[in-house]
């Protein structure tokens, strides 16, 4: 079990005060925390502490079904706060400066190689098909916060993903049509309907398919 240790340590000058070292303990973000102080009179912020690290647990902890972050990253709409503005904002810069090598919308992926959820109890069995229907939500989440550039990036990146791993023809048909979507946010109307007609493209080869 991970342990979250902090030591904080005030000097003061000399004074008539006493001050006795405070231990406060609790849970927060899926593990423990651990905090020793010196404290004027011996007060106790455990209050204060739960208080803040509460807050940050609604808003941006994976471990709890109902923070933001995890509402958004189950499609929910929900209004966001500072924090996790502060947080996606970063996380967007971070997206940028690495060409998508970094995305915050990849939670689908996370969920399905149950990187929170594996004991090592048992061997895990990759589905190629599987992966591959995941890669339709990659951008959903800067999506739903009308980030569309990234999403479009997002988007785009999991049709080169696509392309890579030679995916079956229905799943590019689901690609290019969300993508289209993307694009008509942007106003770039002529990509958008670029990607209808790919996607319409491929369910005319696959209707010829059947009837043959």
């Amino acid at each position: 079990m991970k342990y979250l240790l902090i030591l904080v340590i005030f000097l003061f000058s000399c004074t008539s005060n006493k001050y006795i070292l405070v231990t406060n303990t609790g849970n927060t973000q899926g593990t423990y925390y651990y905090i020793k102080y010196l404290s004027e009179n011996g007060k106790n912020f455990q209050k204060d502490i739960d208080s803040i690290l509460n807050d940050i647990d609604l808003s941006l902890s994976i471990y709890n079904d109902n923070s933001i972050i995890s509402k958004i990253n189950n499609g929910d709409s929900v209004k966001t706060d500072w924090l996790f503005n502060s947080v996606f904002k970063i996380s967007k810069e971070v997206y940028e400066k690495t060409n998508g090598d970094f995305d915050c919308s990849i939670n689908p992926l996370v969920n399905y190689w149950g990187f929170y959820n594996y004991t090592g109890s048992k061997e895990i069995f990759i589905d190629t098909l599987e992966i591959i229907s995941v890669l339709n939500n990659i951008g959903s989440t800067y999506n739903s916060m009308g980030d569309n550039q990234n999403a479009l990036k997002s988007c785009l990146k999991s049709i080169e993903l696509k392309i890579e791993i030679e995916d079956d023809a229905y799943s590019f048909l689901w690609s290019y049509f969300s993508t289209s979507f993307v694009y008509a946010a942007l106003d770039d109307f002529k990509n958008a309907k670029n990607n209808i007609e790919k996607s319409l493209e491929i369910q005319e080869n696959l209707k010829f398919k059947m009837l043959k």
